[in-house]
């Protein structure tokens, strides 16, 4: 006798509501139309920060911005990051994302858009 067993929707352990508890701080700075992102992720003597330049990108839907990598930092993939906020379709091309389905990266955009200052 064979059965079939349904297939059921991915559900994200980490629910973008919740911060990522790697992120232990953000910071947005922008300087002549450039906007560069800085996170922290780490406490103490572990502590670690990422520099990413932030580029909005052409959307069909909701926002999206490229994070690349600046101030000497790189990706393991030597790539950039594209996110895309919008509402309950909110993604993030990073790895972190695509296992968890939260990551550092929109855990600190988010509230950034929020207030208005992307």
């Amino acid at each position: 006798m064979s059965t079939v067993l349904e297939r059921r929707p991915h559900v994200n352990p980490v629910p973008l509501s919740r911060p990522v508890a790697s992120l232990t701080g953000a910071a947005l700075y922008e300087n002549n139309g450039f906007i560069r992102l800085q996170l922290v992720t780490g406490t103490g003597r572990r502590a670690a920060a990422k520099w990413y330049g932030v580029e909005r990108i052409p959307s069909d839907f909701g926002e999206a911005f490229r994070l690349s990598p600046t101030m000497g930092d790189t990706l393991a993939d030597g790539e950039s990051y594209d996110v895309l906020l919008d509402g309950d379709n909110t993604s993030c091309s990073c790895a972190g994302h695509a296992f968890t389905g939260g990551c550092k990266h929109l855990s600190a955009l988010i509230p950034f858009k929020a207030e208005g200052r992307i």
